[in-house]
């Protein structure tokens, strides 16, 4: 493929977040070596740790056994997950993209398809959010499967926010962490922000109760009245969106209880 089509954005591979692998499910019996054998032909590799913590038997605590790969570059990780399953000793071991240090968020190791994203122009569209999307998230690394901003109650303009679906966990995992701050459009003179979606609490689709909220945020000095209540199903509530919108194709979203706290996504300070 060619760099007109895509080429690995150049802070990806600066990113030690974005070029590191997390190792999960490793034997007892299993060395060092053995680990990074398995790991040997996923790309040129700057380190393999494997971290080994003795367990409590007092406290009934087993040890704890994992580790981490670091690539030199950021796309060997999607390559290396596109490989998967990965044994030790007949044992499979659980890899994902590990999570950034740095990174507070309360839903940042949760599991989703789904991702949350914010603080969007008024100008922003669903196709400018796909084609920032996939020049820098590759369709040969998962592809965006819908993208929906919420639009106003009058139907005119739109909230600022919205939900992007993922084929599958591991692209929601790269575009939570590499564009977890960034600019859609260069020219906006605020960031905009992907964060993992809180997971549903009603099966099928996005269904969902409110979650909680409303209050304020502050923030670098600025205080801002938060969207009470999470999105729901129904209507839009007063203060918030305590009784939900009824976007059928995205259910309700609960936990986004503030422009400015959004719930249960701590202070964003918008």
């Amino acid at each position: 493929m060619s760099c007109e089509e895509y080429c690995c954005p150049a802070e990806f591979d600066e990113s030690e977040p974005m070029r590191k692998m997390f190792i999960g499910q490793i034997p007892k019996d299993a060395t060092d070596e053995e680990v990074k054998e398995v790991f040997a032909d996923c790309g040129d590799i700057e380190e393999v740790t494997v971290v080994r913590k003795e367990g409590k038997p007092a406290q009934q605590q087993p040890a704890k056994i994992f580790g981490f790969v670091l690539f030199k570059k950021c796309d060997s990780v999607d390559e290396a997950l596109k490989k998967r399953p990965f044994k030790v000793k007949g044992a499979e071991l659980q890899v994902k993209r590990a999570v950034a240090k740095d990174d507070q968020s309360d839903t940042a190791h949760y599991k989703t398809k789904k991702i949350f994203f914010a603080n969007l122009t008024p100008e922003t569209t669903e196709e400018m959010v796909k084609e920032y999307i996939e020049k820098r998230h590759p369709p040969q690394f998962g592809k965006i499967e819908e993208i929906t901003i919420v639009k106003k109650k009058e139907g005119e303009g739109h909230k600022g926010f919205g939900f992007l679906m993922c084929e599958h966990e591991d692209l929601a995992d790269r575009i939570s962490i590499g564009d977890r701050k960034c600019k859609i459009d260069p020219n906006s003179p605020k960031q905009q922000e992907f964060k993992k979606a809180r997971p549903s609490e009603q099966k099928g689709g996005f269904g969902g109760r409110g979650g909680r909220g409303g209050g304020f945020s502050q923030r670098g000095g600025h205080q801002h009245q938060g969207y009470g209540g999470g999105y729901g199903a129904g209507g839009y509530g007063a203060g918030g969106y305590g009784a939900g919108y009824g976007a059928p194709q995205w259910g309700g979203y609960g936990g986004y209880g503030g422009y400015g706290g959004y719930g249960g996504y701590g202070g964003y300070g918008y």
